[in-house]
């Protein structure tokens, strides 16, 4: 929990409504590798910290999956849309190993975003964070090659090819498995 407290505290620093949610509310739990954090069409209902794993968000289509994000170690993870406007939501989010999470609940964050302006502050913050990340992604698949992207990629996380496998790592770099095996 202290790398969650550290990660808060560098957004924001945390106030005593937050310490209270942390102490008492925020929970752990394992999730095994190939089981769901969220489903396409439910609500989402929990927001998580990756203390140590791998996930993906994907999307079912007709030609296949569509990875749109890996997330790992530090990251904040949850279906955005369909947590913070209890929608339900259009992504799966899977473990690709097992991966432990802390997590609160939509209620326990809805509660603590009402009395806290530290809590709305670091929410902001970690919504831009998080949209920011996919942003800077979708540029890179628009402007490198495919074999250039693979680098510059596996050049900053060398092990995550092996996490999450050959299919999800190439659809989240926006390309065929067939094209990636052509560069590895």
């Amino acid at each position: 929990m202290r790398n969650l407290i550290l990660r808060l505290n560098g957004v924001y620093p945390i106030d005593d409504v937050i310490t209270e949610l942390l102490d008492n509310k925020l929970r752990s739990r394992i999730i095994n590798s190939g089981d769901f954090l969220s489903r396409e069409g439910q609500i989402c209902r929990y927001l998580y910290y990756i203390e140590k794993g791998i996930v993906s968000h994907y999307s079912t289509r007709l030609a296949g999956n569509v990875t749109h994000r890996i997330l790992w170690e530090d990251d904040i993870v949850t279906s955005v849309e369909s947590f913070f406007q209890q929608i339900p939501s259009r992504e799966n989010i899977v473990a690709h190993e097992n991966t432990l999470v802390k997590y609160i609940t939509h209620q326990d964050w809805a509660e603590t975003f009402k009395k806290s302006d530290s809590w709305k502050f670091i929410t902001d913050r970690v919504k831009t964070e998080y949209y920011s990340k996919l942003g800077e992604h979708d540029r890179l698949k628009s402007t490198l090659s495919h074999e250039e992207l693979i680098k510059h990629v596996l050049g900053k996380n060398p092990e995550l090819l092996k996490r999450v496998g050959r299919d999800t790592f190439a659809s989240w770099l926006g390309m065929t498995t067939k094209t990636l095996n052509k560069f590895i």
